[in-house]
């Protein structure tokens, strides 16, 4: 179950990044509800996950091994990458 978890959360995190930055046009209510729920489910997802993970290894997962397990890695990465390819574009745009 944690691999399925990890292949959605991949799979919300795609949706998230197609509409941030691949819908054309100018960002309106649907990229934003579009992209904060794919955020969201993936962070849900990669949560999940991660527990299944750190309690794979350990008895007991504990918010050090949550934070370190591969899913919650990934998540975190990509919320930096999406925070700082936001960033750009915003500072572009200026």
């Amino acid at each position: 179950m944690k691999w399925v978890l990890l292949a959605l959360e991949l799979l919300m995190l795609f949706a998230a990044n197609n509409a941030l930055f691949m819908l054309p046009g100018h960002y309106d209510w649907f990229n934003a509800v579009a992209a904060s729920t794919g955020i969201l489910l993936a962070a849900l997802f990669a949560w999940l996950s991660s527990k299944r993970f750190a309690e794979s290894s350990t008895a007991g997962a504990r918010w050090k091994k949550l934070a370190a397990a591969p899913p919650a890695v990934i998540w975190i990465f990509m919320m930096a990458l999406f925070s700082a390819v936001g960033l750009m574009k915003v500072l572009a745009y200026r």
